[in-house]
């Protein structure tokens, strides 16, 4: 089914899907260009979609609405390129950033330090496994399911409300594809989608850890947040206990994964 508006799911999400058909139509134009005139709003799991579409399609992709402070913001975060280098941001904001797959990589663990350190005292030691254990596990979703060696990540941290949004996008083959040849084979993009939130790999060892299951355990039932996943066609919304699967009007290619949660202290062990 199309998304649409329904109980309890975010505006912004309907918005995100009609910015990027918007964008998939600018396609074959000699100069392809779409606008984010009317967007009063800009959180991570609503634009980095966006710019990631547009860096994939060769879009050009600009802000030309008449509120400052969000022109202000996305020139703040590295709208619409993005970074590759934490020194060219502005250090009051995470950018934008693409990443260089592996766990070693000193770019992710910058940007891991740079979100702590936006993070009042109380939460920023409790916080602190929950964030390598995400960060991680999305990041070996990436290097499983996309078989390309980077992704983009783009967080946020609202002290006033004590919430944060996490996402991280790549480009790569997707779920759907990861699956092909393995055990867990599937014929559509929302089976693969529900493969990965069971946790079943796709690779022909036992040689991952918890996944999109474990991410599952620990932010929403522990930090009771929402996830949002897309993958071909497939949307995935999940909060508390309900999972609502919609059909995008257009396919995207590759893996996106985000997180929004409220930080409270948690004994994050117990999702490991």
């Amino acid at each position: 089914m199309q998304i649409k508006k329904q109980y309890k799911t975010p505006e912004r999400l309907v918005e995100l899907v009609k910015n990027i058909k918007k964008m998939h139509e600018s396609i074959g134009n000699d100069a392809p260009c779409a606008s984010l005139s009317e967007v009063g709003w800009v959180y991570p799991i609503s634009i980095l979609p966006l710019v990631v579409y547009a860096h994939n399609n060769g879009i050009s992709i600009t802000y030309t609405g008449n509120n400052e402070d969000v022109s202000l913001y996305l020139d703040s975060i590295g709208f619409p390129s993005g970074v590759t280098n934490l020194f060219d941001a502005d250090s009051n904001y995470l950018p934008i950033t693409k990443m260089s797959c592996g766990i070693s990589n000193p770019l992710l663990n910058e940007y891991e330090e740079r979100i702590l350190s936006n993070i009042s005292e109380k939460y920023r030691n409790s916080f602190m496994n929950g964030l390598k254990f995400l960060t991680s596990e999305l990041q070996n979703n990436v290097e499983e399911h996309s078989s390309i060696d980077n992704y983009w990540i783009f967080a946020q941290y609202w002290d006033r409300t004590k919430t944060c949004e996490i996402c991280i996008a790549d480009t790569g083959i997707g779920y759907k594809n990861s699956y092909k040849g393995t055990a867990y084979e599937v014929d559509n993009h929302f089976d693969a989608i529900r493969n990965a939130l069971k946790g079943l790999s796709s690779k022909p060892v036992n040689e991952r850890g918890c996944g999109l299951s474990g991410i599952m355990k620990m932010f929403i039932a522990g930090y009771k947040g929402e996830l949002v996943i897309m993958s071909g066609n497939g949307l995935l919304y999940a909060y508390q206990k309900k999972n609502i699967m919609y059909e995008c009007p257009i396919s995207w290619n590759g893996a996106f994964v985000g997180l929004k949660f409220r930080l409270k202290e948690i004994d994050v062990s117990k999702y490991y």
